[in-house]
């Protein structure tokens, strides 16, 4: 493992942080039964449908006699899975406009990753008689409902066999469908009117070009003007011409091939039921959206950009971003939650999706990197990646550190992040925190274009926010505090919730040094905790020190993983830049002139790439430069032996040794001790020394 030294500025390359020390180199199965976390087992048990069959490795089709029918092609899927077609147990309430033209249909997956390649769609077939009004007309469709939402799906009838077929690129665990006809829908192209269409500006780097960047939109005329759904197309166009042009894989999106010989990708616009307004139906957006479409609601089209969640733009640049993160096909693991019967997975690779949709999607609209305001920020005891089955808000929280790597680079750096945690080995961990161990370790073994590793990046992150706080570290408008906004050297208390104090009980103390140990467990994997420590209180290791020498050596060890070590040295709550001491690797680093120029400091600590992990902090104090005649001499303010491990006597002792070794030479250590015990009366608010003389009652007076 490298071993480097740094000044907090990615070792060197992010010298605006600015830290003084060196800069060198030292050196899942197929039953529908809820599963166990992480064991990719989730869906539905499809044994009692009307009809069910395998759709493995080689895909298969499940149908009803003379109804319709499901087909997965081949390949989609490396393992078996059931599939199951059944007419609907209950049909869903039917949108506004709407008029169904066949019965509600129920289809159940005993697996959540049925995700097909866009060029082999998952293919409905569903037989029907459509009213003539309904032939060619684009408000032919399929309604698709997946938990309380009910999106359209475009598709097309088939006259020759009487059937209306829909692709989809995905098969959630539980949906119904409906064939169903809204006369007011019309459908607008982003070409309409235009002489010329825009093509994809870059190839991606896996050798990926976009099929097209122009659009197609459905849409309710009774609920949207035109001029609206031109908007919606014109954002399409824009925020696929950047990703593309970024060099980003082409969506997993389905685009459609019109009879003028050009692709476009689609988009529906619906008039209720957007995710954004429920941000709790986090795991139904997702199903939608894998159906290949992207569907917004009405009222988030005319949303402005001061909206906490952004205007209309950032919403389809979001969803667009989403499709984008698909078709990398990032390795996951599900930890299932059941819901009426039905077993849903939520995604371990949540927390990075809704965080970078969210970074960049509103950097897009904003034109800066800055955190949307909804949701909150979060802390920095939250691993990166983090997400919670209970809270879908914490998947977007993320966007925390997106924010800042977007400020440090760009959407290159995004894409390549990409490109690494796609080659993550996820497995079947236990938990929400070990399921962010391998993206963390893929991070870390690829590069995402600085010259660091990506523990390194993320603690300069970690620390430039928490403390620092240069123009890139300064995410929130409101840190450190409301009280002081922006304000540089100062920790942003409220990011460590479980800041740690440290105590006289921690430490050990010998005739030349005071040995301070933390022991944190379960730290996650990138994710940062913070010690606080008071080198003048009385109630901390060292006590009361008030003269120079005394230096401290600090150092982490992590039992997985790596670890950075961050120190900043405060007088009274200020600090500098000649303060700040840490490395990457945990190694020893030095604060000299600990008590009298930094009266306080902050570790900071931050756990890379392995976790849970085991993290141990060593803090050594001792004064410097001690002669052996200091070191022999047996002062009355010296011996503290038979005082036991008052940490005070010690750390005196040291302090006076230190003193004595460089008192000048008309000057006996006698009179200095003498003349320091007075200072030390003073300093406590004592009138006389009886006060100082009692924090070693048992030396001699």
């Amino acid at each position: 493992m490298r071993a480097t030294k740094t000044n907090l500025g990615l070792a060197c390359a992010l010298a605006a942080l600015s830290l003084h020390a060196a800069c060198s180199d030292t050196g899942a199965g197929n039953g529908g039964n809820g599963g166990t976390p992480g064991d990719g087992t989730s869906g539905i048990d499809v044994s009692t449908y009307a009809t069910s069959g395998p759709v493995g490795v080689s895909g298969g089709t499940v149908a009803i006699v003379g109804g319709p029918s499901v087909t997965v092609p081949a390949w989609t899927l490396s393992t078996e899975a059931d599939v199951g077609l059944r007419p609907a147990k209950s049909a869903p309430s039917m949108p506004s406009g709407w008029t169904k033209v066949s019965g509600w249909f129920d289809v159940g997956a005993t697996r959540s990753d049925l995700t097909a390649d866009p060029a082999s769609p998952v293919v409905i077939r569903i037989p029907i008689t459509p009213p003539s009004e309904a032939l060619d007309h684009p408000g032919l469709q399929v309604l698709v409902a997946i938990r309380g939402i009910v999106v359209p799906v475009d598709g097309t009838y088939d006259a020759f066999t009487g059937e209306f077929v829909a692709e989809l690129l995905s098969v959630p665990p539980a949906f119904t469908f409906s064939v169903a006809f809204n006369p007011n829908v019309r459908r607008l192209h982003s070409t309409d009117g235009l002489l010329y269409s825009i093509s994809a500006s870059k190839t991606s780097a896996l050798g990926d070009t976009w099929p097209t960047l122009e659009w197609r939109i459905d849409y309710d005329s009774q609920t949207l003007t035109e001029d609206e759904a031109k908007s919606v197309l014109s954002w399409g166009r824009q925020a696929a011409a950047e990703y593309s042009g970024a060099g980003f894989k082409s969506p997993l999106l389905y685009n459609v091939l019109e009879p003028t010989d050009m692709r476009f990708w689609h988009v529906n616009l619906i008039a209720t039921g957007s995710h954004y307004k429920q941000p709790e139906d986090t795991q139904s957006a997702d199903a939608a959206r894998k159906l290949g479409r992207i569907n917004l609601a009405v009222d988030d089209v005319r949303q402005p950009t001061t909206n906490p969640y952004g205007g209309g733009y950032a919403i389809l640049a979001h969803e667009l971003f989403h499709s984008i993160f698909e078709a990398y096909q990032i390795p996951k693991t599900c930890f299932n939650y059941t819901e009426n019967g039905v077993v849903w997975c939520y995604e371990s690779s949540t927390g990075f999706n809704e965080g970078l949709a969210t970074a960049v999607a509103y950097q897009m609209e904003q034109g800066q990197a800055i955190p949307r305001p909804s949701p909150s920020a979060t802390t920095l005891e939250a691993p990166h990646g983090w997400f919670d089955t209970g809270n879908s808000s914490a998947a977007y929280q993320n966007q925390d550190f997106y924010v800042y790597l977007l400020r440090m680079s760009g959407l290159d750096t995004v894409r390549q992040y990409l490109l690494a945690l796609a080659s993550a080995s996820v497995g079947t961990p236990a938990s929400a925190a070990e399921s962010l161990e391998p993206y963390a370790i893929a991070l870390e073994t690829a590069s995402i274009g600085f010259p660091a590793t990506f523990h390194e990046v993320y603690a300069a992150y970690a620390a430039d926010r928490a403390y620092i706080r240069t123009s890139a570290g300064y995410v929130w408008p409101d840190e450190p505090d409301a009280e002081f906004p922006g304000k540089a050297n100062m920790l942003a208390r409220s990011l460590f919730p479980s800041a740690y104090d440290l105590k006289g009980s921690d430490c050990v103390v010998s005739e030349t040094d005071a040995v301070c140990t933390v022991t944190l467990k379960d730290v996650p994997p990138l994710s940062a905790r913070v010690l606080l420590a008071d080198w003048v209180s009385k109630d901390q290791m060292p006590t009361g020190t008030q003269v120079a020498g005394l230096k401290a050596k600090f150092k982490a060890e992590t039992s997985k993983g790596q670890v950075s070590i961050f120190v900043f040295g405060e007088n009274y709550g200020e600090s500098a830049d000649e303060a700040r001491i840490g490395s990457y690797d945990g190694s020893e680093v030095e604060l000299k002139d600990v008590a009298q120029k930094w009266t306080n400091g902050k570790v900071l600590l931050v756990q890379g790439g392995g976790g849970p992990a085991t993290i141990t902090v060593t803090m050594t104090y001792s004064a410097s430069d001690l002669s052996e005649i200091c070191q022999a001499a047996q002062d009355w303010m010296c011996q503290c032996k038979s005082a036991g491990p008052q940490m005070g006597c010690m750390v005196y002792k040291v302090t006076i040794n230190q003193i004595c070794a460089n008192i000048p030479a008309d000057q006996s250590c006698d009179e200095t001790c003498g003349s320091m015990g007075i200072s030390y009366a003073e300093a406590y608010g004592a009138e006389d020394p009886s006060m100082w003389n009692a924090m070693c009652p048992n030396a001699p007076k």
